[in-house]
C-alpha cells in the first residue's frame, strides 16, 4: 500500500483532473505539500494501489479505480 489516506484524497482527485490547489483543499493538505507531491507523483509515478482509499471497496456507481468520486459513493471506505 502507498500513502496515508490524505495523500490518497489528494492524488485521486488531482488524477481525477482537479487543480493542486482544489486537491488540496479537498484532501485537507497543505498547498505546499501537495506541490512536493504532484512533483514527486510526476517524476515517480506511484502504483495503482495509491489511488485506492484505504478501506475502501470499488467504486458503487462507477465499478472501476480510480474514479475520483470518493465523496459521493464510496462503499466499505473510511470518509
Amino acid at each position: 500500500m502507498s500513502g496515508s489516506q490524505q495523500l490518497r484524497r489528494f492524488r485521486i482527485a488531482h488524477r481525477a483532473g482537479s487543480s493542486i490547489e482544489d486537491a488540496a483543499r479537498l484532501a485537507g493538505m497543505s498547498l505546499i505539500e501537495a506541490r512536493a507531491w504532484a512533483k514527486d507523483d510526476a517524476e515517480n509515478p506511484p502504483p495503482a494501489d495509491a489511488y485506492r482509499p484505504l478501506g475502501a471497496a470499488y467504486c458503487a456507481s462507477c465499478a472501476h479505480l480510480p474514479c475520483g468520486c470518493f465523496d459521493a459513493h464510496w462503499i466499505g471506505g473510511r470518509a
